[in-house]
Parts: C-alpha cells; sequence; structure tokens
C-alpha cells in the first residue's frame, strides 16, 4: 500500500520523470507492475527466495568467477553478468554481482554461528530438548536435523541447506527497469544506503525527532536548521577523515 500511494503522490504531482530505488522488502510482482503500468524507472534488490532469484543464480553459478566477467568498484573486485528478465509480465534487467571479499566474512559469520549453536545444544540433557533446540538455533534451525535420546539432543547438518546457503553469500542481484552500465546501476544503490544513513543521523546524532512543534511554518524552519546542520557534519566528518589520512601517511614516512 505504501507504494502504491508513492506512485499515486507521484502523478498527482506531475512528476513525468522519476527514478525509484528501493530495498528488498518492496519486492514484489504487484509493485513491478505498478511501477511499470506507471512508467517509473526502478531499481530494487532481487530476493534469493523467488524463483527468478534462484533461476539467476543458479545459471550464473558456474560462470560468474570467469576472469572475464572481473571489473572494479571503488577499489573492489565484483564479478558481474547481466541478463535480460521477466517479472510477471515486465521485461527487466538482472545484474548479478559477486564479490569475494564480501563471500568470506559471511562464510566466516555463517560457520561461526553453526558451530555456536552445536556448542550450545548438541548431546547435551534438556528438561524440553526440541524448545531449547528451536529457541537456541532461531532462523538457522532449517540448517540442522535433530534426534532425540531421551532428554539429550543430537544434531546433524543439513548439508543440501547449507549448500544453497553458502553458494548465495558475497551475491547480490539488482534489478533495474532499463539497462543501464552495472557499475551505475550499484552506485544508485548503494547512494540509497548513504541516504538512509543520512536521516539516521538526523534522528539519532542530531536528534531531530520528536518534533514538538504546533505551526506548519515552525516545522518547516526547523526542518530546515537540521538539514543544514547536517551538511554541515557531513562536510566536518569528511574533512576529520582526510585529516586522519594524512596524519597516518606522515607517521609512516617518519
Amino acid at each position: 500500500m505504501t507504494l502504491k500511494n508513492l506512485v499515486a503522490e507521484v502523478k498527482a504531482l506531475g512528476i513525468s520523470k522519476s527514478l525509484f530505488i528501493l530495498d528488498r522488502g518492496f519486492y514484489s510482482e504487484n509493485n513491478i507492475k505498478e511501477m511499470n503500468d506507471a512508467n517509473i524507472d526502478f531499481i530494487i534488490p532481487l530476493p534469493f527466495s523467488v524463483n527468478v532469484g534462484k533461476g539467476l543464480i543458479s545459471e550464473t553459478n558456474r560462470e560468474i568467477e570467469s576472469p572475464a566477467n572481473a571489473k572494479r568498484f571503488g577499489g573492489d573486485i565484483f564479478y558481474v553478468l547481466e541478463s535480460e528478465i521477466q517479472i510477471g509480465s515486465v521485461d527487466a534487467y538482472g545484474y548479478v554481482l559477486f564479490n569475494k571479499k564480501r563471500e568470506g566474512l559471511e562464510t566466516n559469520s555463517f560457520y561461526n554461528r553453526l558451530i555456536d549453536i552445536e556448542c550450545a545444544i548438541d548431546g547435551k540433557e534438556f528438561r524440553n530438548p526440541i524448545d531449547q533446540f528451536k529457541r537456541t538455533a532461531g532462523n538457522f534451525e532449517r540448517y540442522f536435523e535433530y534426534t532425540l535420546e531421551g532428554k539429550k539432543i543430537h544434531l546433524s547438518r543439513r548439508v543440501n541447506a547449507i549448500s544453497q546457503a553458502v553458494n548465495r553469500f558475497g551475491k547480490t542481484i539488482l534489478l533495474s527497469s532499463s539497462r543501464r552500465n552495472w557499475d551505475e546501476v550499484l552506485s544508485l544503490y548503494r547512494e540509497r544506503d548513504e541516504v538512509e544513513k543520512k536521516f539516521d543521523d538526523l534522528k539519532n546524532e542530531l536528534e531531530v525527532m520528536p518534533l514538538r512543534v504546533q505551526k506548519v511554518e515552525t516545522l518547516q524552519g526547523l526542518l530546515f536548521i537540521f538539514f543544514i546542520s547536517l551538511i554541515l557534519r557531513a562536510i566536518l566528518l569528511r574533512r576529520a577523515r582526510r585529516r586522519s589520512c594524512s596524519i597516518r601517511v606522515l607517521s609512516r614516512r617518519f
């Protein structure tokens, strides 16, 4: 409903050209069709859980790490494959991005969590072992099978489920309504993340919320002051980071 209202608002304002950059929570065939029917461009991550996402990962898994697919973005290496795809009745473009550094971090985190669960309950006795397993494993429950020996629980790993999860690590699928350069798609999507962080700074660092005002004019004035403060804060932080980098470089020289 939120997206439907936003599309209606864009139409009401008479905006003829717009680009929606959304997170994966907004993904659905209905939302894609809604934006397409309204001639709104969009960039949105494609969830791995939907059939189109599963298919793209499966189709590109074997060739994604080919040296021919290696690209550079902001100093990081990405392996990139592009594909024309169809979401319901809408034609779109999918960009599969694979970053080995991120894959390593996600793999390490995943197996640490898996082993922590095993250490906590495997082979141990509990008053209610099944409830204890569910509480401890949480959303990792699907990666285990268990057997009971009295009040003792024994775990075994579901290898296929784990392999499917690990196969997605380091990968992102970005969906675009029109063909663009892969780095433009990634850059635009990351800018959305940067904007979200700035709004979080407004809320938490500059303590914008709650706004206790009664007049619209007062609200407008406060928002203007807060946005100026946010701009100044961003400039000062950028200068501080540059100065810190300069000091580190000088210290290495001496």
